[in-house]
């Protein structure tokens, strides 16, 4: 069975596959190829065993358990042994040959991956040259994990993020959505589960130093220079970021609203008072007044016609008379319509009856819409457009403000910690706020101002918290703001994570 794919080219006139230009498989002509002979057959295995291009070598071969009803996935997969002289890139070798890094101009510009065989020191063999995954040895994938201790960093950020002091021993116990992500994905790991050293700084003096502003990006530089392993932290994937780290796979979006304080409209005798006339246009009222004018003036018209210009209400009065019915009618919501009149009359009368209902209903109608929509809160703005066209400083978090910027320009005051954005309203700092809808929820339920009473009762200037009041001395109330428009932008949250780590945790 171990011979059949070679029979099968001899027997159709085809040669196998010769493996991928840049690392092709060996040949009769290769320096290593009568080595790796007889050590195959040494063990008990062909003389041209992955040394005639890439081929099926181990479909039924019972050395490696490959002849049984369920072989492992390996047994299938095609590969070959390979010219070590030509499958290494190399850079130099390449621009020798007038080739770029990276192009086809050389077997040398690139690269296949390949492993050693314990078959003899010449052998190294090739799945990726042959076009399939080497799933016989995965050995490599973990091999920065297994058996090694990782070094993480903790940064608590509740509900993502939660640290607790244990009862029983004293020491820190971690928990939240984030870090349990991060425990089932190091106990997802094959073959040896890597121990796990829990550092007792979020990140080091010399990385705080560097980055002041941000003990989130002092820990990404830690993981970049190699202190750290795994940073774990609801942490913002900004640009600056990923530049300095790896990162795994976006865990969630944070989406960022422009937040603004509510407008508060008084509310007076007379504006109580133009109320009913706010569902029509001025244009609107002067068009009901003259089909109602010029209603009355036809059925007054009419009644004359009808009568032989006979009766005393041919004068003002009897005019005013008639304006006055059908204006009473028309605010009643109903016609007198007197049926033992002509057609004509009556017809006039049903027109009268379809304009009240059209326009009755067409009233009710946006007077409940304009009472509902003034119910509504509403903000100061209508969105950051609108802000920025306005003037507005704008208090946003100093991580995001670079990448605003891009967008939107220079109109906004950073701040260090990215919950303070409250206080530095109520300071005067900004007339709105840049928020994730997380921190907002917050603010609405009170704890953003907790934890400003918090730091102002542990020593924080009241200028500063702002805790009871804003710099025009009015009480602060959280719950008076409110979202203006669509979101602003949304950023992926992720782990900084070793490069070498990538693969085995994600």
């Amino acid at each position: 069975m171990k011979e059949v794919a070679p029979i099968l080219f001899l027997i159709l006139g085809v040669s196998a596959s010769p493996g991928a230009f840049e690392c092709p498989c060996l040949n009769s002509s290769s320096s290593a190829y009568a080595a790796i002979s007889a050590a195959a057959v040494a063990q008990g295995l062909s003389s041209t065993y992955g040394l005639d291009g890439c081929a099926q070598y181990d479909v039924g071969n019972a050395l490696f358990n490959c002849d049984g009803a369920n072989p492992p996935d390996f047994c299938s997969n095609p590969w070959c042994y390979i010219d070590t002289d030509v499958c290494p890139k190399s850079d130099d070798l390449c621009i020798a040959a007038g080739g770029v890094p990276g192009s086809n101009d050389s077997p040398y510009c690139r690269s296949r991956d390949f492993s050693s065989s314990d078959m003899t020191s010449e052998a190294w063999y090739s799945y990726a040259t042959c076009g399939s995954i080497n799933v016989y040895n995965v050995s490599g994938l973990t091999a920065g994990v297994t058996g090694h201790m990782l070094q993480i960093a903790v940064i608590p950020a509740e509900p993502w993020v939660t640290e607790t002091i244990s009862a029983v021993t004293g020491l820190k116990k971690y928990g939240g959505p984030s870090y349990e992500f991060f425990i089932e994905s190091i106990g997802s790991i094959k073959l040896n589960t890597p121990a796990v050293n829990i550092a007792d700084i979020f990140a080091t003096p010399e990385s705080r130093a560097k980055y002041p502003a941000s003990s989130y990006t002092a820990c990404v530089h830690d993981v970049a220079v190699g202190n750290w392993d795994i940073c774990v932290a609801d942490l913002w994937l900004t640009p600056e970021r990923n530049q300095l780290a790896h990162f795994l796979p976006a865990l969630r979006q944070d989406f960022f609203y422009l937040v603004v304080p509510r407008e508060i409209e008084e509310v007076t005798f007379m504006t109580r008072l133009l109320t009913p006339f706010k569902p029509f246009a001025v244009d609107g009222w002067l068009g009901i007044c003259a089909f109602l004018c010029g209603m009355a003036s036809l059925l007054w018209l009419l009644h004359f016609i009808e009568n032989g210009w006979q009766g005393c209400d041919y004068t003002v009065a009897g005019w005013l008379r008639f304006q006055f019915a059908i204006w009473h009618d028309f605010l009643l919501g109903g016609g007198n319509i007197e049926v033992e009149k002509g057609p004509v009359y009556k017809l006039l009368h049903l027109s009268f009856a379809f304009f009240i209902l059209v326009t009755l209903a067409s009233y009710t109608a946006s007077l409940a819409s304009l009472l509902v929509v003034q119910a509504e809160a509403k903000g100061t703005v209508g969105n950051i457009e609108e802000a920025i066209a306005q003037g507005y400083r704008i208090c946003a978090p100093a991580a995001l403000v670079e990448t605003f910027k891009t967008v939107f320009g220079d109109v906004f005051v950073p701040h260090d910690d990215y919950m303070a954005g409250p206080r530095n309203f109520y300071a005067g700092n900004c007339e709105a706020m840049v928020l994730s809808q997380d921190l907002m929820d917050r603010v609405h339920a009170g704890l953003i101002k907790e934890k400003d009473c918090a730091e102002v009762a542990n020593g924080l200037s009241a200028e500063e918290g702002r805790c009871d009041s804003d710099h025009q001395g009015l009480a602060r109330n959280d719950c008076n703001f409110i979202r203006a428009g669509d979101p602003v932008w949304n950023i992926p949250l992720s782990f900084p994570i070793a490069e070498r780590l990538s693969h085995p945790v994600v």
